[in-house]
């Protein structure tokens, strides 16, 4: 059993004026550094591998929310993991 220490919300769908979110175990930084891309006012080049499904895939940062995480949000979680 992998114990994760971090998880991200990954930007899967946007569907105004919101967007639909998936909760993905953060496995590591990606060793590679990837083309720069701007995030609010800074710039950033690296990216995070996520565990997605049976695989480990790498995602730019500017697709992980960085919004606070609700208590509401955190039950519903437990409560679809029982």
């Amino acid at each position: 059993m992998n114990l994760y220490i971090a998880f991200a919300r990954l930007r899967v769908r946007i569907i105004l004026p919101s967007s639909i979110f998936l909760l993905k175990p953060v496995v590591d930084l990606a060793a590679d550094l990837v083309k720069p891309y701007k995030i609010n006012d800074q710039t950033v080049n690296q990216a995070f591998e996520l565990k997605h499904g049976n695989s480990v895939r790498t995602f730019p940062m500017d697709k992980v929310s960085n919004s606070p995480f609700t208590q509401v949000r955190f039950q519903l979680i437990i409560e679809l993991t029982k």
